[in-house]
């Protein structure tokens, strides 16, 4: 649902926007596909944190806080320092999550499920495949 939400939202934001006579744009079509790409990965990464602290288990909240310092300190230079608007907001929110969160806590669930990587992917996408089909 995710990326057919974010297709529509490409395709047809700009138009929904001049339709309720918004006065603004959406940003160019790149930044928009790494925004949501950002995103993607972000909601992986809590989706698996929620799995791991089902069973009590909170390991992930010294990386978080860790990689919000970071962001914040990133928006900061990006922003202020080199005016790199949007774009450095993204590099800010995206550097810290894919040097650890968006990789290490998604493998760190999965392998508290007790299945392999190869596993768990092959059954998200047939679980995929069948809600297609429905």
């Amino acid at each position: 649902m995710y990326i057919i939400g974010i297709i529509l939202f490409l395709l047809l934001g700009d138009f929904i926007l001049s339709l309720i006579g918004s006065q603004t744009s959406l940003p160019s079509l790149p930044l928009l596909i790494f925004a949501a790409i950002i995103w993607l990965l972000d909601g992986n990464c809590w989706n698996m944190c929620q799995i791991t602290a089902t069973k009590n288990e909170f390991p992930f909240v010294k990386s978080v806080l860790l990689t919000a310092i970071a962001i914040s300190l990133f928006c900061y230079i990006n922003i202020a320092w080199l005016k790199l608007g949007i774009i450095g907001i993204l590099i800010a929110k995206s550097l810290p999550q894919f040097v650890h969160n968006d990789w290490y806590w998604p493998l760190y669930t999965i392998k508290g499920l007790g299945v392999s990587t190869k596993t768990f992917i092959y059954v998200g996408f047939k679980e995929l495949q069948r809600k297609i089909t429905l």
